[in-house]
């Protein structure tokens, strides 16, 4: 399977007809990092459903479905004024910083998981 056959991909959380939260899974989120692939993209919780581990639970799904197409490493960015706020959820999954920059008038913050085992 190619890239292009297997992603992007999105996920939906539901409750009923409920939407809770969404996540994807893109080949690219970052024109200046194309060697970087795929990306965590749109991690979102609607605000009333937050703090229930639905983000955990998306992310998750999304880690395991990304092992499954066979990527060894993932990557996501988040502005640094979210990571003030969710930190827990990526470091207590396993995500590592990558590197930080600022562009523009925004901190970008790159972080990756390794999914495979690469020995």
């Amino acid at each position: 399977m190619t890239e292009s056959e297997s992603i992007p991909v999105t996920l939906v959380a539901l409750k009923g007809d409920t939407v809770l939260g969404t996540v994807s899974l893109v080949a690219s989120d970052r024109d200046d990092l194309p060697n970087f692939s795929p990306w965590v993209a749109g991690l979102t919780v609607k605000r009333e459903f937050r703090r229930q581990g639905i983000a955990t639970l998306l992310l998750k799904e999304i880690e395991q479905m990304a092992t499954g197409l066979g990527y060894p490493i993932i990557f996501l960015d988040t502005e640094r004024e979210e990571m003030e706020k969710l930190p827990e959820i990526y470091l207590a999954r396993g995500w590592k910083f990558r590197s930080r920059w600022e562009p523009l008038k925004s901190s970008k913050i790159v972080m990756f998981k390794l999914l495979l085992n690469l020995d």
